[in-house]
């Protein structure tokens, strides 16, 4: 159980659940890490704060990160 990974997420409909678990499936971890990151760079990328020590930038783009997953939903398809 160290190395599993747990994949947490929430759809009310079905059909929709099971069509992004198959395709999950014929992804490596990897693979889906490195199409997140694309997916979420051009939205991430627009602010950005360059901080000189490594801890703390890391915790400003994970909180930023954050943020914006909560707004994407409404975005319009162009901007997601």
């Amino acid at each position: 159980m160290d190395d599993d990974v747990v994949l947490v997420g929430a759809e009310e409909n079905a059909a929709d659940v099971s069509r992004v678990v198959k395709k999950l499936a014929r992804r490596s971890l990897v693979e889906i890490i490195a199409h997140g990151e694309a997916v979420v760079r051009p939205v991430t990328s627009r602010a950005s704060l360059d901080i000189r020590d490594e801890d703390v930038q890391r915790i400003v783009d994970l909180n930023k990160r954050f943020v914006y997953s909560g707004m994407d939903e409404g975005a319009p398809a162009s901007e997601r």
